[in-house]
């Protein structure tokens, strides 16, 4: 086993302390206090060359040893203090070596750990340790220096194991520790909130006194991890549980766990499956809604011309043929190229993309797609291509006549062998697509002009679908207003109004050069405008639909403009322009007007001029 726990498990305290006697495995304080500068001598070395070694090497302190073989056997120091005794006479080198005979001499190893030379230290006090490496004596270590240093050590171990408990007691997770025998010597609060169970009541105390069946125990006797094993301790709780054992020098000294609570993820999860269930009905539901929406039969129109289109389009909606819609803009060709999707039975998707909304550059990635890294900003993941998106449904491409020159004869080879080919991909990609092209541009004048390829039109033209102008089926007009009155009232929140003969007339001589587009914009505004007015009045039409109304000589009659609304209309604009010119100022308007001031008063209120 792989030898990596760093922490004394069977000096863990509770709540006091979570490490008590931390330590790391490669420190090493003999390295950072060793003086390799110490001088070694002999047994029969004199004492003036020990005095020599002494001012030479600048040392306060020899070291006396003794040699056997290739070995080094440390037997005792000489200090300074001993040096000036000695040339004082009041001691002998002989009767100072013949003091270290006998005694027990405290040495080291230059890699030994901190808590076996403290052993050392407190069975065995000396003032200096030889330091041994194999076999050799490679300097000394000062007893006091290395306390000292012990001492600092254990301080920062100390804060260091506080911080380590704190870190342990802010994470989601519950973490339990024990010792080799399976007692609890650590507990942190997110095991407290999670088991129920304080810290006080399970430290020091064996785990499976209150977990009989304890993951740990089994880590503990078995010496192997165990890793996310669901367990539910109480009813509605789910726990994934990791534990392994630690291990110092070889040998299980405890173990650790991780219990996360999966409660909340398990309860999501149950409800996401019911979600899918009823999203999969309502997305079922969902799609007949809008087949019914988009539908031939949701078409408003009973002019002929328009039945015409419907009735071709639904001829050849069964069939794989690529189909041409023309007219201009506004006429509703995508709503024409949804109903034909729909009538075909197609199970894929209806997929539209405007040729002239898309930069010039991007539409081959729009149609095509690309692979991860085909060019600078691509994503990592590439894109899936809109040819793609529609295998075994509808691609419409709106506007047709808008795509450049250079991606033609790519939509051609596609028409015609049904294959694509991502950017930056060397993958051919077989795809069953039903191609819908729209334009309301004629493309046999571009063709003419060379901005359009003549075989790409003849493929797209197999057969056309021509949608009238509004102004060529103007007796569809009353049904399209009655319908987006009632659209925009439900999406508005407000109460369907009525629509007087007049307005009705008013809108449909107008020309609607944006066609059903342009009605469908209008209705909203009048709508929205009429808030609560049970009524459409003609203040709600737009200012070119009015003009238009007053240049028309037979809507003018129609509206019956008699003399008196001549005159009130004359009179009106004369109090209108009075008081444009007074700046609102009503004494000098009925000068200007000849009129009383109390009459202009009631003429304003009259025409509702200033409320």
């Amino acid at each position: 086993m792989e030898k990596k726990q760093v922490i004394s498990i069977n000096e863990m305290g509770g709540d006091k302390m979570l490490v008590e006697n931390l330590y790391f495995k490669d420190m090493n304080i003999v390295d950072e206090i060793i003086d390799r500068k110490v001088p070694k001598i002999g047994q029969n070395t004199t004492i003036q060359e020990i005095t020599h070694l002494m001012i030479e090497n600048q040392q306060d302190v020899v070291l006396i040893v003794k040699r056997d073989g290739e070995k080094e056997i440390p037997i005792g120091f000489i200090t300074a203090t001993d040096v000036l005794k000695i040339h004082a006479g009041e001691l002998t080198l002989d009767v100072l070596i013949d003091k270290f005979k006998g005694q027990t001499f405290c040495t080291v190893k230059e890699k030994e750990q901190l808590k076996d030379i403290v052993r050392k230290i407190k069975k065995h006090p000396c003032r200096y340790m030889p330091v041994i490496k194999n076999d050799k004596v490679v300097g000394i270590v000062k007893s006091e220096e290395f306390m000292k240093l012990y001492k600092l050590y254990k301080k920062l171990l100390r804060k260091f194991s506080i911080g380590f408990k704190n870190v342990l007691d802010n994470i989601q997770d519950a973490v339990c520790i024990v010792d080799k025998n399976a007692v609890v010597k650590f507990w942190n609060k997110s095991s407290e909130k999670l088991y129920q169970l304080k810290r006080s009541k399970i430290l020091n105390k064996p785990i499976s006194r209150f977990f009989p069946q304890a993951l740990l125990s089994r880590v503990i006797k078995e010496g192997k991890p165990y890793e996310n094993v669901y367990n539910s301790p109480r009813k509605n709780c789910h726990i994934i549980i990791s534990a392994r054992p630690l291990i110092e020098d070889g040998e299980i000294v405890g173990g650790i766990s991780s219990d996360r609570d999966i409660s909340e993820m398990i309860e999501l999860s149950e409800l996401l499956n019911k979600t899918k269930t009823s999203l999969q009905v309502l997305k079922q539901e969902v799609s007949k809604i809008h087949e019914n929406m988009h539908s031939f039969s949701k078409i408003v129109g009973k002019s002929p011309k328009i039945q015409e289109a419907m009735n071709l389009a639904k001829r050849v909606a069964r069939s794989d043929i690529s189909i041409l819609l023309t007219g201009e803009s506004g006429t509703g060709k995508e709503i024409f190229a949804r109903a034909i999707h729909i009538e075909s039975g197609r199970k894929g998707c209806f997929i539209p993309i405007n040729c002239s909304a898309i930069p010039k550059d991007l539409l081959e990635t729009e149609l095509f797609g690309y692979e991860s890294g085909a060019f600078t900003g691509a994503l990592k993941r590439g894109k899936i291509g809109k040819f793609e998106l529609a295998h075994e449904g509808t691609l419409f491409l709106d506007e047709i006549g808008d795509m450049p020159l250079n991606m033609q004869p790519k939509i051609l080879r596609v028409l015609e062998d049904g294959v694509i080919t991502r950017i930056g991909g060397d993958r051919s990609k077989k795809v069953d697509v039903r191609l819908i092209a729209a334009s309301n541009k004629d493309l046999e004048e571009m063709i003419e002009e060379g901005r359009f390829r003549k075989d790409l039109y003849y493929r797209l033209n197999a057969i056309t679908v021509h949608l009238p102008p509004l102004r060529e089926r103007k007796e569809d007009i009353p049904e399209l207003i009655n319908k987006f009155l009632k659209d925009f009232s439900i999406a508005h929140r407000v109460p369907i109004p009525d629509i007087p003969e007049r307005i009705l007339k008013i809108l449909m001589d107008y020309d609607w050069e944006g066609n059903v587009r342009e009605l469908k914009n209008v209705v909203e505004s009048m709508v929205i405008l009429s808030k609560n007015d049970p009524c459409i009045d003609e203040s709600f039409l737009p200012d070119r639909i009015l003009k238009a109304s007053k240049n028309n000589p037979k809507l003018a009659l129609d509206r019956g403009l008699g003399l008196n609304t001549i005159a009130k209309n004359a009179e009106k604009d004369a109090i209108m322009k009075a008081m444009k010119i007074a700046k609102g100022n009503k004494s000098k308007a009925a000068e200007l007007l000849k009129i009383p001031r109390s009459t202009l008063y009631f003429k304003l209120k009259q025409y509702d001029i200033i409320k």
